[in-house]
Order: C-alpha cells, then sequence, then structure tokens
C-alpha cells in the first residue's frame, strides 16, 4: 500500500511540474484548435468519388424486386460505367435508407440532384477509431 501512495505522489509531483513550466492557456488554445479533419476518399484517376445518394420512397417501393430497384437506382446516373470502365453503381440501400453508392464526378452529382425524388448526395468518408482500448479482449486481473 505504500509502495502505491509512493508511485501516487510521485506521478503527481511530475504532473505538476509538467503544468507549472508550460501555461495553461497555451494548453488549453492547442486543444481547441485542432478540429477532427474527415478522412475523404481519394479522388480515382478519372476524378470520381463514391457519393452516398439517399432518395425518396416512391409510391410503392417497399414492394419493389431487387431488378427493379436497380433500374430505378440507375436511372438516376448518367451512364452505367465509368470512362475508366468501372461499374458506377456499387451499392443498394434497401433496408434503412432508400439509395445507393456510386463513383461520381462533382458536376455528375448537379446532374442527380436535379432529378425528382432525391435527398442528398454525401461524399463517402474513411473514419478511423480514437481510441486505444480493445474491446472484446479479456485481460488477466492480478
Amino acid at each position: 500500500m505504500a509502495v502505491i501512495v509512493r508511485h501516487f505522489a510521485l506521478a503527481l509531483l511530475l504532473v505538476m511540474t509538467i503544468f507549472s513550466t508550460v501555461e495553461m492557456s497555451t494548453v488549453a488554445t492547442r486543444l481547441r484548435s485542432r478540429k477532427p479533419r474527415p478522412f475523404l476518399q481519394p479522388l480515382s484517376p478519372g476524378g470520381y468519388k463514391t457519393y452516398i445518394v439517399l432518395l425518396k420512397t416512391p409510391a410503392g417501393g417497399d414492394d419493389m424486386e431487387y431488378d427493379a430497384r436497380r433500374a430505378w437506382y440507375e436511372s438516376f446516373l448518367p451512364t452505367k460505367m465509368t470512362r475508366d470502365g468501372q461499374p458506377r453503381l456499387r451499392h443498394l440501400y434497401t433496408t434503412v435508407a432508400t439509395g445507393f453508392s456510386a463513383l461520381l464526378t462533382d458536376e455528375e452529382v448537379k446532374g442527380v440532384a436535379a432529378k425528382p425524388g432525391f435527398i442528398t448526395a454525401i461524399p463517402n468518408t474513411f473514419s478511423y477509431k480514437q481510441t486505444r482500448r480493445t474491446y472484446g479482449r479479456r485481460y488477466r486481473q492480478a
């Protein structure tokens, strides 16, 4: 127990020493100035980005067959393939949201936005965990 108290006192003394040399206002300013940046997906050679396009569900759209839904989504796209020969349509969202993800340029997004039933187009971003904790792994406690 005495060892734990001694280690705690040394750690506290170390922290107090560090913060006495650095003004608290500069630390607070640095922390406030840090803004999280989205990790945007890089552009493909043809200038394409993956966009998640959300749409209004059409009347009777809940009962659509897969092929009919896919054809309806493809009607929003300028072509089925990009200039690079890749398929534009990446994924169909049918359960929670109505929409799709597709490879589009910024100009093509404006064309998709002009069509009826369009809600929004969100550029795809990467997100990373901001933690060091490993969930699911169990440690032995002595």
